[in-house]
């Protein structure tokens, strides 16, 4: 039991080392075509937005609407992907046995 209480305390400390390391994380995304970029820390706030010049005088807001929408998904997928890898390591992969732990 000692032995398991100390385990679960060496996760609990890997997972706030991780949680630590996380808070400076940004990741960008972008669109397929490239017109749009966007830059989101590891609390899923979106930090910057960088639209490519040519895309607004293209002017067809629809276009440019779906652009960041694919830019800001991108970021997304990644930024979860890049937490649960990190997760998965603080916690020995038992992140993996409890789904529902990161969403």
């Amino acid at each position: 039991m000692a032995g398991l209480m100390k385990k679960v305390s060496e996760i609990q400390k890997s997972v706030k080392a991780m949680q630590e390391e996380m808070a400076s994380v940004e990741l960008a995304g972008k669109s397929a075509g490239g017109q749009v970029e966007v830059v989101i820390g590891s609390d899923m706030q979106i930090r910057r937005v960088c639209i490519n010049p040519a895309s607004l005088k293209a002017g067809d807001p629809v276009a440019l609407e779906a652009a960041v929408q694919d830019a800001v998904n991108s970021a997304i997928v990644q930024m979860k992907a890049e937490t649960a890898k990190r997760l998965s390591v603080a916690t020995g992969g038992l992140s993996n046995s409890f789904p529902g732990l990161m969403q």
